[in-house]
């Protein structure tokens, strides 16, 4: 089975994020955020979320719940956390290069915008939204690794 650091719930939410990422990437970190509002009923939200964001429910169910793709996706993100020693969440990399361990330098950002500034202080070449405010909402804490990788 999947255990997740605060319970099956999670872990079984953990599935439809990480179906939605690969199935759905344009439209999977609107599905996270929708859950992350109210997480105390992931998983039990994922229906309305995938509605309100435009993702076949059916599909991400499937995914999710009945093949093994969802199980796949997850071992292969804990291999890759696994592998980079990473133990807590938010962990960033950019460029395959660890930018953030949460609360440890130099992830020591209090609020959205001083995540923002960290990434664009880590990021070689010219990106728009470095120059422009952010509209992040507050961060939630996951038991997933999130990878950003810039694009050339």
């Amino acid at each position: 089975g999947v255990f997740s650091m605060h319970g099956q719930p999670e872990a079984v939410g953990d599935l439809f994020q990480m179906c939605a990422l690969k199935k759905y990437a344009s439209k999977a970190l609107a599905f996270i955020k929708c859950q992350n509002e109210k997480q105390s009923i992931i998983p039990a939200n994922a229906k309305s979320c995938a509605d309100k964001v435009g993702i076949d429910f059916e599909a991400l169910s499937k995914c999710a719940l009945i093949e093994d793709e969802g199980i796949n996706l997850l071992k292969a993100s804990i291999t890759a956390s696994t592998r980079r020693n990473s133990v807590w969440s938010p962990t960033i990399y950019l460029n395959d290069k660890n930018i953030c361990l949460l609360d440890s330098v130099p992830c020591s950002f209090k609020d959205p915008e001083g995540l923002k500034d960290l990434i664009c202080k880590a990021y070689e070449g010219d990106f728009e939204k470095c120059t422009k405010k952010s509209n992040l909402r507050q961060l939630e804490k996951r038991s997933y690794v999130h990878e950003l990788t810039q694009q050339k």
